[in-house]
């Protein structure tokens, strides 16, 4: 039989048009193969997936890993790190204010001691300028960053004052021992 003479009895008979539009579905599935898959159903979101990995757990990326993140993570190192500004870093489940579950260990510090949840607007401070000494004593709180630069251009103000001091002193000292270039 000839394929012109094949399509046109396949096209006439509507089962053998149903196995014949399956079969081609197959092969495009499949990208050049007949498909030989698993169908399963994603455990998380409950929908059904086709893949060709008998290990795949999960429909997508969406889905993603189960329960091989957090604690349950083998390279799991307790959800605290230095970032690259030398500020330390902790794990926060069920915060209100953070979405990624990640907060600046500083305010969370600073939260503890005064029993709330700071605002977006509020400022940390450290007195000694070190961002991973989180200690109570060490830390300042300002309402907002007006404050905070204003406390910082009052020290500013404070420190030139001092050098200006110093240096008044210095020419003083030349002046005694006579060693001005004049």
């Amino acid at each position: 039989m000839t394929t012109k003479k094949a399509w046109i009895k396949i096209k006439n008979d509507p089962i053998l048009l149903s196995k014949a539009r399956e079969s081609v579905r197959k092969w495009h599935n499949g990208k050049g193969k007949f498909y030989k898959g698993y169908t399963k159903v994603c455990p998380k979101c409950g929908c059904q997936y086709k893949t060709k990995k008998k290990s795949q757990k999960v429909c997508s990326k969406r889905c993603g890993p189960l329960g091989n993140f957090g604690k349950k993570h083998p390279r799991w190192k307790g959800g605290k790190y230095i970032d690259d500004k030398g500020y330390r870093v902790i794990t926060i489940y069920d915060h209100p204010t953070y979405k990624y579950n990640r907060m600046y260990e500083h305010r969370y510090v600073m939260e503890q001691y005064l029993g709330r949840y700071l605002k977006r607007s509020e400022i940390i401070h450290h007195k000694n300028y070190n961002p991973s000494d989180n200690r109570i004593e060490n830390l300042l709180l300002f309402k907002h960053s007006g404050e905070h630069i204003k406390f910082h251009f009052e020290e500013s103000k404070k420190l030139y004052l001092e050098v200006q001091k110093l240096r008044v002193e210095s020419v003083g000292l030349r002046v005694i021992r006579g060693l001005t270039n004049k």
